[in-house]
């Protein structure tokens, strides 16, 4: 489901597809005569655009590791199965050629590689970090995103009461969920600048103190994971937008999913130099607009999770650059507007920041 104008992903050095190759899984797996094939950027997975006669969609080469049988593999196809019944924009599973199953697994090429593959419907459109509108057009738009954010939290707690998830395990190793956030200290040392360095082992120590006291009044459910500006597609302004990319979905607390909204929106915001502020501050109103409140647990910790996710995004970038710098490009593409965001939200603190967020009254 990623969208991008260049091919690349960290995965080309352990299996290299050709469009042949490709074209061959979707025409044996699904039945779909490929006219085109079109590389796509991809974290973890390689990633096809696949264009036939009258249709369009992304293949998914999953890594080795994948288990389309798995509680999240299974949970995140049942959030986009809801969301598309309840009027969104969001990819949908392809069922393959036997008409039941959505993840096949498949061999490539004369090394006999076996990796499981998924299709979805493609979207059309750009993301809104691609689009690099005018900071004028970004800011106003930041009320839609808020309100499709918020809409997209109502409608999955709609789904979180129709499914039995109480014993859903969340993964207690996956440092891109904001509870798991302290893990991220462990790569601390690859942030090289000494006050960068500093203002992060403060957010690290901020987390630890407020989390495990507030864990109990922050409100749990299914989430989409990484609402980010990669992620929400426009095909036409003023139209409604699409949301992609649902890997990350889980059970987890719905402010983490806002705070991821928040720092990417902001990032977006530095991109075309427009008013991080005065954008969070329409986003906010947006999802207030439609969303249920945050209690004040949620915002005591919405500040803390904002600069938690970015402390995240620009620490695992160091890290991964270091393994393959071949995607640096790629790799400084959101996360390298991190660290003045993180400065920024130093220098303004907790109490001044969510006002001018509209999160607390002036």
């Amino acid at each position: 489901m990623d969208h991008a104008n260049e091919s690349g992903t960290f995965n080309e050095s352990v299996l290299n597809l050709s469009c042949e190759d490709v074209a061959d899984a979707v025409k044996t797996l699904y039945n779909v005569t490929v006219k085109s094939v079109k590389k796509l950027y991809g974290y973890d997975d390689l990633n096809f655009r696949i264009n036939s006669h009258n249709e369009s969609f992304v293949l998914k080469v999953k890594q080795q590791k994948y288990d389309g049988a798995s509680q999240q593999a299974v949970l995140t196809k049942k959030i986009m199965k809801h969301l598309n019944a309840d009027g969104f924009r969001v990819p949908v599973a392809v069922t393959t050629i036997n008409g039941k199953d959505v993840t096949a697994s498949y061999v490539f090429g004369d090394n006999k590689t076996q990796r499981q593959l998924e299709m979805f419907t493609y979207l059309p459109g750009k993301s809104i970090l691609e689009l690099k509108l005018s900071p004028e057009i970004l800011v106003d738009t930041a009320r839609d995103v808020g309100v499709l954010f918020g809409s997209v939290t109502k409608s999955l707690e709609k789904l979180n009461n129709l499914l039995s998830i109480e014993n859903y395990v969340v993964s207690s190793s996956d440092i891109w969920q904001t509870q798991n956030f302290p893990q991220v200290r462990s790569y601390l040392h690859f942030v090289k600048d000494k006050n960068l360095n500093m203002v992060i082992c403060e957010v690290f120590d901020a987390f630890a103190a407020m989390f495990p006291s507030l864990k109990k009044q922050l409100n749990r459910g299914l989430i989409h994971g990484d609402f980010s500006t990669t992620n929400i597609i426009v095909e036409k302004l003023g139209q409604e937008m699409g949301v992609i990319d649902f890997e990350d979905s889980t059970l987890s607390y719905r402010v983490f999913d806002l705070s991821v909204c928040i720092g990417y929106m902001m990032v977006s915001a530095l991109d075309v130099k427009a008013d991080p502020m005065l954008l969070i501050k329409n986003l906010y109103q947006g999802y207030a607009s439609v969303a249920s409140p945050l209690n004040s647990g949620e915002k005591e910790i919405l500040f803390v999770a904002v600069q938690a996710r970015l402390a995240t995004s620009y620490i695992m970038s160091r890290y991964t650059l270091s393994l393959h710098p071949e995607n640096e490009k790629y790799l400084d593409w959101q996360s390298s507007k991190c660290p003045k965001l993180l400065l920024l939200l130093h220098s303004k603190g907790k109490e001044q920041t969510l006002r001018e967020w509209g999160v607390l009254p002036h």
